[in-house]
């Protein structure tokens, strides 16, 4: 969404000034932990701010985990429906849900240890896919390629604070 709306240039720039953000709290998080000697998030909280505190803390990390599930839910069945035609985007959902379910019950992260593989093939298979497809389309009809400019900057300042 953010592309089309505010142009290359500023959205590449909104994605730096967020990874920085995010390094930084990384920084300040890990700085905390290391001053009041605690090892979980959940501990830096309590001795911050004291132990009701860290009971809002797992309420908000549940209400935000919920929602960022949903949200990779919803982009699994979009990106991996549109690879597979002739099969009903919510049996796909299933299907991927299904697959990364036993991962989810795992009691420690040890256990996860070859999951990289399979995420990175995974990657690797939507690449591949894409790239199959858009040749495909594209020599198919190569008027496409030339149909759409790129917009480098945005055209109109409200879309670009909306994005």
């Amino acid at each position: 969404f953010a592309y089309p709306t505010t142009g290359v240039v500023l959205t590449s720039l909104y994605v730096v000034v967020a990874a920085l953000c995010a390094a930084f709290s990384l920084y300040i998080l890990c700085s905390c932990s290391r001053r009041t000697g605690s090892a979980t998030y959940g501990d830096v909280v309590s001795a911050a701010f004291g132990p009701r505190a860290s009971l809002a803390l797992e309420a908000v990390l549940c209400t935000f985990l919920f929602f960022v599930s949903t949200a990779y839910m919803v982009l699994i069945r979009d990106i991996f429906s549109s690879l597979v035609e002739g099969v009903s985007p919510n049996v796909v959902l299933l299907v991927c849900v299904g697959v990364c379910f036993p991962c989810m019950l795992m009691r420690d992260l040890n256990s996860l240890r070859y999951n990289c593989y399979l995420s990175f093939f995974s990657v690797l298979l939507i690449l591949v896919t894409i790239t199959y497809k858009s040749l495909a389309v594209n020599l198919a009809d190569p008027s496409r390629l030339n149909s759409e400019t790129v917009m480098l900057t945005t055209h109109s300042w409200s879309s670009a604070t909306f994005s």
